[in-house]
């Protein structure tokens, strides 16, 4: 056995390989190939940090007896050195660089939550808890506590409702089983201390989040739409009175039903049988048993649906809807129903009544489908769209507007093939400027204006319709409107049957039309141009009663305006084209002057005298060229040369004594140039 006596002796770092990789060290004179590490022992003072060697070293710990951190050596840092965080060699550049979260007591170490960056101190400083239910949560004092969860919004519906709240401040009236769902609306709970418990808003609003559930949810849906802006029907849920206030997004899979109607569901004719509008209401009142209340002209986006439901208003005269709504049962009175962009499903009758202004107005590319709507009383349109609105109300039926019962403009689009529309204060269908209407074979009846009327471009599909009794004419067109009525019955209007004006074209080919209209007398008129399809008067299916003068001008010929009325073969009825067709009207002389009011102009004497002298035409806007003939074979009308304001080129008066003279008077700025034709 060797015995060996060995000395101690102080050992200082550079007796250790210190630095970075491989290095070759001589031991007892053999050269040995060791590991450098990069890590001298450790540091007690920033001097020594400062003296390291940034070279060798890239690691350092410095103990300087409070606490212990670790620094690594960063070549391009350029912080503000503080000797804490960062600390800056004696030579060389960059910074030794404090390593957070590495420390003997966690000093400025950071977590990250929801996307925040907090210190490990303000993290340990929050406490939260998960509760079974509300209830749980306004029966206990957690004001230890700065975060909520609840599992379930009751004990009853467990795992449905549960919902995140964030402490408040404290003061508050602790809720209960009667206030909670006030509190919700205004997005708390007050627990036992006082303190007030906020829901978080980042959370999805659903209604089951508010208590909704069970037989009627009313309290929870109306927190819901209180506080929240966006609301999540999750699921199914029934209501007797909510109200839905402005500008509110719905999302999600659910319904929201009203308590299942009681009795006979209001028809058209039960509506109106009712004297009034709180007559009607009751009445509505009666079957439905789900109530919602529209307040400021409600906005409503998103996607909701709804059934079961009486709409009613509160300072509002309609529902403004700018998203998806699918309606099934549902009813509106005292508002109407506007779809600004946004579109409207109704899979049942849809019943408006007594709408403030219009029942349904659609436009800015909406798109309504309500088939078999009911519409009653309302104050303004019964269906209107405009800008690229398109409505399908087949088989609608309207009654009793306040102005024309449908109307459509601007590129608009409304379907209501089979409707009825019934005593209408302003035209039973009107279009202009591009818009399109499909009546089918509906029918327009006893409304103020004329049945159909088409203007400025606009389109009417009123193949097989009826039209009869209205106040004014049974078909309407002016100013290039289009009206297709092959087969359909107009009768019974107190004016024309059919009046096409302004290059409009009108086709009444297998229509019926007999002199009910216009009290017998002429039953198609053209005037100021346009043409009219129709098979000759007294020939033809639906137009026997008629004769050559119910037609003006006369069947096949072209007036001075370009008007035609005729069939739509192109070959026949030019080839029967008759001579120009003057619009011709009589008056009779007042003190020597009369006011010509057509080109063909009938002249009888005042009183009915043998002879009697005419000195004035007045000056009127049309027409600027006159044709007077004597209205009788056995009375003398004598034209004065120069005692007013017409002015003979003869030079000589110019008498008209029969039937057969006539002259030619011609427009001169103020006066007349007279012409005889004899």
């Amino acid at each position: 056995m060797t015995n060996r006596t060995v000395s101690k002796a102080l050992i200082t770092h550079e007796d250790f390989a210190l630095g970075q990789g491989s290095t070759s060290q001589t031991r007892q004179g053999v050269s040995t190939s060791v590991t450098q590490v990069d890590l001298p022992w450790i540091l007690t003072t920033l001097i020594e940090v400062r003296r390291l060697d940034t070279a060798k070293y890239k690691h350092c710990i410095l103990d300087s007896s409070t606490s212990v951190h670790l620094y690594r050596y960063d070549a391009i840092s350029a912080e503000v050195v503080d000797d804490y965080n960062y600390i800056a060699p004696n030579e060389g550049v960059g910074q030794w660089v404090r390593v957070t979260g590495w420390s003997s007591n966690l000093d400025g170490t950071t977590i990250t939550d929801n996307t925040s960056e907090i210190t490990l101190a303000e993290a340990l400083a929050r406490r939260s808890i998960v509760v079974d239910d509300i209830e749980q949560l306004y029966s206990n004092d957690w004001s230890a506590y700065t975060d909520i969860t609840t599992l379930s919004f009751s004990s009853s519906n467990k795992g449905k409702g549960g919902a995140k709240f964030y402490k408040g401040t404290s003061g508050g009236t602790t809720t209960t089983e009667l206030t909670k769902y006030t509190n919700l609306a205004l997005g708390y709970i007050v627990d036992t201390s006082g303190t007030y418990w906020h829901l978080k808003p980042d959370q999805v609003q659903t209604l089951s989040k508010y208590g909704a559930g069970g037989a009627d949810s009313s309290d929870a849906i109306n927190a819901a739409l209180t506080n929240a802006n966006h609301i999540v029907v999750d699921d199914d849920y029934y209501f007797s009175d909510i109200t839905i206030p402005s500008n509110k997004t719905f999302s999600g899979p659910g319904t929201l039903i009203g308590i299942t109607p009681t009795g006979s569901r209001p028809t058209r004719a039960t509506l109106n049988a009712e004297a009034n509008s709180a007559a009607r209401l009751t009445l509505l009142e009666g079957y439905y048993n789900g109530k919602i209340t529209i307040t400021s002209n409600a906005k409503i986006n998103g996607e909701l649906n709804v059934s079961d439901a009486l709409f009613v208003g509160s300072s509002s005269s309609y529902i403004d809807i700018r998203g998806y709504i699918n309606f099934d049962d549902v009813a509106f009175h005292g508002i109407g129903v506007y779809v600004n962009g946004g579109q409207l499903e109704s899979t049942s009758s849809m019943i408006v009544s007594d709408s403030a202004d219009k029942s349904i107005r659609c436009h800015v590319g909406g798109r309504v489908n309500a088939p078999s709507a009911i519409i009653v009383h309302a104050v303004g349109r019964s269906i209107e769209t405009d800008t690229g609105g398109d409505v399908s109300a087949n088989a609608a039926e309207i009654y009793n507007g306040g102005d024309e019962g449908v109307y459509c403009n601007t590129g608009g689009n409304i379907s209501i093939s089979g409707a009825t529309v019934d005593n209408c204060a302003g035209d039973g269908i009107l279009t202009n400027y591009g818009g399109n209407i499909d009546l089918g074979a509906g029918t327009v009846n006893n409304c103020t204006g004329s049945g159909i009327s088409a203007e400025s471009g606009g389109q009417i599909y009123a193949v097989g319709a009826t039209v009869t009794g209205n106040g004014q004419a049974g078909l309407f067109g002016q100013y290039g409107g289009t009206i297709q009525a092959t087969g359909a019955t107009i009768t019974g209007n107190t004016l024309l049957a059919v009046d096409c004006r302004g290059n409009s074209v009108i086709n009444i080919q297998t229509a019926t039309i007999d002199l009910t209209n216009n009290s017998g007398g002429t039953q198609v008129r053209i005037l100021r141009g346009g043409v009219v399809y129709a098979e000759e008067p007294g020939v033809g299916s639906g137009k026997t009663a008629l004769a050559a003068a119910s037609y003006n001008p006369p069947y096949n010929t072209t007036s001075i305006a370009g008007g035609f009325i005729g069939e739509s073969d192109p070959v026949e009825p030019f080839s029967e084209l008759g001579g120009i067709l003057f619009d011709s009207d009589s008056e009779t002389i007042s003190s020597g002057s009369i006011t010509a009011k057509a080109s063909k102009q009938l002249v009888d004497t005042e009183a009915a005298a043998a002879s009697d002298d005419l000195d004035t035409i007045e000056i009127t806007s049309i027409p600027d060229l006159v044709y007077l003939f004597p209205a009788s074979e056995t009375r003398t009308v004598v034209i004065k040369n120069g005692t007013g304001n017409i002015s003979c080129t003869t030079g000589a008066d110019i008498t008209l004594d029969t039937r057969n003279k006539g002259a030619m008077l011609i427009k001169a700025n103020t006066v007349w140039l007279a012409m005889p034709l004899f």
